[in-house]
């Protein structure tokens, strides 16, 4: 019989960081810290600015293997230009959730394109 997860997951990292998008990736759970077969990770996504809130839940099954280790990832989209988010990501086998991680790994999306902005300022008409 499997027990729920007793390990927080740890060492998430963002990659691709865009205006509205970015990816996470994290280290799969060892086999000691898992307490059964994966069904999925659960990952739950807040704005930090200027109270906790959740704006994605979303889950995870990707994975892909660097140096034979194997990474977990998820692309997150529909996310704000120039805002702080926080990601609390969780194991989830048959018997239930892992624990929440201790600290929320955080990251900023980009603040959007320049060039648009320039645009603007470039064709504002001065009276």
């Amino acid at each position: 019989m499997f027990a729920e997860p007793k390990f927080e997951v740890k060492d998430i990292n963002a990659t691709d960081v865009e205006t509205s998008t970015v990816t996470i990736r994290w280290a799969h759970l060892p086999c000691n810290e898992r307490n059964g077969v994966l069904r999925h990770y659960r990952i739950l996504i807040y704005t930090l600015n200027p109270t906790l809130v959740i704006v994605q839940n979303l889950t995870s099954n990707t994975l892909e293997l660097e140096n034979g280790v194997t990474y977990y990832k998820k692309t997150l989209v529909g996310l704000a230009p120039y805002t702080l988010y926080g990601v609390n990501v969780r194991y989830v086998n048959s018997a239930g959730k892992g624990p929440n991680m201790t600290n929320l790994f955080q990251f900023q999306t980009d603040e959007g394109s320049k060039r648009f902005l320039l645009h603007v300022i470039n064709n504002e008409n001065y009276y």
